[in-house]
């Protein structure tokens, strides 16, 4: 049993950041193995609720950026698959690199996901149904990176006409290795196991008569 809680998926997050009022939350969990790679889940709650800049604002695009990230086909010039998003994956446009006060035009090791079309599925951030946000792709990765630089993350924020609200969310981020609770039992339980099993050994190598204190 703890051998198999070593060897299970590993589990990780990075620590929210707050700006202009916006509350982001990224974090990722490996969910498969290829050949040389895992697949990780890349997951982002943006809670817009309380955004100070304007209350009308929508979000139009966030970029992830994971060091080392690639996308399905091994490439770190093809973007990580969109699997979940505000209104569905269809209304959300992914591309390879960064993102700019032009949109997803930028460079860099990141994935930008855009919104095609304002104020139908990402909704004003007025409306108690606009937030969180929940974004996740699939990533690709042999491992993906800890501690500081590991991740960064941008985001913009537009009116009903696309000018741009308040300012570009450009900030790093700290990845930390985080077990997942079932992996704390599978090593809990095979500790215990190991216990037991050194207990009941010097118990039957006591001489004869002798009291085990």
């Amino acid at each position: 049993m703890l051998a198999l809680a070593l060897a299970s998926p590993r589990a990780a997050r990075a620590d929210s950041l707050t700006y202009q009022g916006v509350v982001y939350s990224l974090g990722y969990f490996q969910t498969a193995s290829q050949v040389g790679t895992f697949d990780y889940t890349i997951q982002l709650t943006v809670d817009a609720s309380g955004l100070n800049t304007a209350p009308s604002a929508y979000l139009a695009s966030v970029a992830p950026g994971i060091t080392g990230a690639v996308g399905p086909d091994g490439l770190s010039t093809t973007p990580p698959d969109l699997i979940n998003a505000p209104g569905g994956t269809s209304n959300w446009t992914t591309t390879d690199g960064g993102l700019s006060a032009n949109g997803c035009t930028g460079t860099g090791n990141f994935f930008c996901t855009s919104a095609t079309i304002n104020g139908v599925f990402n909704l004003s951030t007025s409306s108690s149904a606009s937030s969180p946000f929940l974004f996740q792709w699939v990533i690709y990765d042999a491992n993906l990176p800890t501690g500081v630089d590991g991740v960064a993350l941008k985001s913009e924020f537009v009116d009903a006409s696309g000018n741009k609200v308040g300012g570009l969310l450009s900030q790093d981020m700290t990845l930390t290795e985080v077990p997942e609770p079932s992996t704390w039992a599978l090593m809990a339980t095979g500790l215990l196991a190991l216990l037991g099993v050194a207990f009941w050994r010097k118990r039957t190598c006591l001489p004869p008569g002798s009291n085990l204190i």
